[in-house]
C-alpha cells in the first residue's frame, strides 16, 4: 500500500504500535509534514520505496520534529531501487532525535546513506543523539553506510551526545558517518566503531566544506580503504578530546587529511595500522598544540606522515613504529616549536623524524629515546635547522643524535644534541653519537647569512656533544 502514517502538519502523531510491510513512492511507511514520536518499542520495519530517486525507505520527515525513544526501532526498510537516498529515515528539513535505547538498524539504501540522511534536497535539517541510542548495521551501494549529513545541495547538523554508530557499511566513502559541502558534525561522547568505507573514512568522512568537531567519544575498530578512522576531503577536522583507536586503512590508519587537522587537549590517536601513516597521514595541514599520538604502526610514518605543513607546538608523538620514520616522516615542512618526540621505533632511517622536506626545530622541543638504524633522533635529507630544544637519549648505528644524508644540510643556532659521557641524555651510536654526515651532506652553525662547518675537512661524525647558543658553538 501507498505509506501507512501521513502526517499533515501541524498535527502530532505518537505511535507505540507497528508500522511494516508497506511500499510507496516516497516515505515506505510514514510521511512527516508535523510532529512524529515513535516510544515504547515502537517500530518502522520492513517498508521500502521503488522507482529512481525515491528516498526514505522507512520514514521521510518534512516536519517539526521526528523523535524515537523507548526502544523504538526503524529497521528492515530499503530504497535500493537507482538514485534512492536513505534506507531507513530521511530528514528533508526539521529536527531529528534519537534517545532512550532507540535503534536504526539494517536498513539498505541503492545511493547514499544506509541508515539516516539529515538535511536533503536545498533544506536543513539537525539531528541529535543521546543515551544508548545506536544506527547500526546498515548498508549503502554508494557513500555514508550510517549517516550521511546533508545531501542534494542540502545541509544539515548532527550532534552526538552519546550512543553509538556501528557494523555499517559503505561501499564507497564514509563507512559510519559521511559529512557533505555546508554540513557539520560535532561529537561530544559516544563511539562510532567496527564501520567498513571501501574508498575512505571508516569511521567518518569529511567531504569538502565540511565540518568535524571532536570533543570526546572513541572512533575505534574501522576499516576502508583511506583513513581508516577518519577522512577528510577538503573539510577540516577539529579534535580536542576523544580517543582514535584500532583502526586499519592503506593510508592514514587513524586520520587521512587532506583539508585541515588541528590536534589539542587531551586528543589521543593510538594503535592504529596503515601502509602509509599510521596515525595520520596528511597532503593538507597539521596543527598540533596538545594531544598524543602513540602506540601507531606503518611502513612510512608511524605516527605522522606529511607532504605539507605541519606545525606542533605541544604534545606528544611516543612508541610508533615504522621502517622509515619512526614518529614522523615528513616530506613538506615541520615546524617544532614545542612538544616531545620519544620512545620511536624505525628499522631504517629516523627514529624520531624523518624529514625530506624543512624541518625547524626550536622553543622546549624535545627528541628523545628514539631507535633508528640511522639518526636514532633525527634522519635528514633535506634542510634541518635547528634553532633550540634537545636531542638526547637516541640511538642508532649512525648518528645516534642527528644524520644527515648526502643530499641532507644540518644547521644549528641554538640548542643542544648530546653526544657520549653525558650521563642519562647521551645518545648512542656505533658512529656518530652525536651527528653522522654522509658524503655530500653538510652541517654548520652559526646564524644565517654567517654560517661556519661543524666537521673539519674530512671528517664526518661528531661524538661529542654540540651545544650552541646564539650561534656561538659552546662544545665540542
Amino acid at each position: 500500500m501507498e505509506y501507512l502514517f501521513y502526517i499533515m502538519a501541524p498535527s502530532q502523531c505518537r505511535i507505540n504500535a507497528s508500522v511494516f510491510g508497506n511500499s510507496a513512492s516516497f516515505g515506505g511507511g510514514v510521511i512527516n509534514h508535523g510532529a512524529f514520536i515513535m516510544r515504547d518499542n515502537s517500530s518502522v520495519h520492513d517498508n521500502s520505496v521503488h522507482g529512481m530517486h525515491r528516498h526514505g525507505g522507512g520514514v521521510i520527515s518534512y516536519g517539526t520534529f521526528f523523535i524515537m525513544q523507548d526502544r523504538a526501532s526503524v529497521y528492515g526498510n530499503e530504497a535500493i531501487d537507482y538514485g534512492g537516498w536513505a534506507g531507513g529515515v530521511l530528514i528533508r528539513s526539521g529536527d531529528f532525535i534519537m534517545r532512550d535505547n532507540s535503534r536504526v538498524h539494517n536498513n539498505t539504501s541503492g545511493n547514499n546513506g544506509g541508515g539516516v540522511v539529515i538535511g536533503f534536497d536545498g533544506q536543513s535539517g539537525n539531528f541529535t543523539m543521546w543515551d544508548n541510542a545506536s544506527v547500526d548495521n546498515n548498508a549503502t551501494a554508494n557513500a555514508g553506510g550510517g549517516v550521511v549529513i546533508g545531501g542534494w545541495e542540502g545541509s544539515g547538523t548532527f550532534t552526538m551526545h552519546g550512543g553509538s554508530i556501528s557494523h555499517n557499511e559503505s561501499a564507497h566513502n564514509g563507512g559510519g558517518v559521511l559529512v557533505n559541502e555546508g554540513s557539520t558534525f560535532t561529537m561530544h561522547s559516544g563511539t562510532i566503531s567496527e564501520n567498513t568505507g571501501t574508498w575512505g573514512g571508516g569511521g567518518v568522512y569529511v567531504g569538502w566544506d565540511g565540518i568535524f568537531t571532536m570533543q570526546g567519544g572513541t572512533i575505534s575498530g574501522n576499516e576502508a580503504g583511506s583513513g581508516g578512522g577518519v577522512s577528510i576531503y577538503n573539510g577540516s577536522f577539529t579534535m580536542s578530546g576523544g580517543i582514535i583507536s584500532g583502526n586499519k586503512s592503506g593510508v592514514g590508519g587513524g586520520v587521512l587529511s587532506n583539508g585541515s587537522f588541528t590536534i589539542s587537549g587531551n586528543a589521543a590517536i593510538s594503535n592504529n595500522e596503515a601502509g602509509s601513516g599510521g596515525g595520520i597521514f596528511s597532503g593538507g595541514t597539521i596543527i598540533m598544540s596538545g594531544g598524543i599520538i602513540s602506540d601507531n604502526e606503518a611502513s612510512q610514518g608511524g605516527g605522522v606522515i606529511s607532504h605539507e605543513i605541519f606545525t606542533m607546538s605541544g604534545g606528544t608523538i611516543s612508541g610508533n613504529k615504522a621502517e622509515v620514520g619512526g614518529g614522523v616522516q615528513s616530506y613538506g615542512t615541520f615546524i617544532m616549536s614545542g612538544g616531545t618526540i620519544s620512545g620511536n621505533i624505525s628499522l631504517q632511517d629516523g627514529g624520531g623524524v624523518s624529514s625530506y622536506g624543512d624541518f625547524t626545530m626550536s622553543g622546549n622541543a624535545a627528541i628523545s629515546r628514539n631507535e633508528a638504524g640511522n639518526g636514532g633522533g633525527v634522519s635528514s635529507g633535506g634542510t634541518f635547522t635547528m634553532q633550540g630544544g634537545r636531542i638526547f637519549g637516541n640511538e642508532s648505528s649512525q648518528g645516534g643524535g642527528v644524520f644527515v644524508s648526502p643530499s641532507g644540510t644540518f644547521r644549528i643556532t641554538n640548542g643542544t644534541v648530546y653526544g657520549e659521557n653525558a650521563d642519562e641524555n647521551s645518545n648512542i651510536a656505533d658512529d656518530g653519537v652525536a651527528l653522522f654526515v654522509g658524503i655530500t651532506g653538510s652541517a654548520f652553525y652559526g646564524t644565517a647569512p654567517n654560517w661556519n662547518p661543524l666537521l673539519a675537512q674530512g671528517v664526518d661524525s661528531i661524538d661529542e656533544t654540540i651545544r650552541v647558543v646564539n650561534g656561538v658553538l659552546l662544545s665540542p
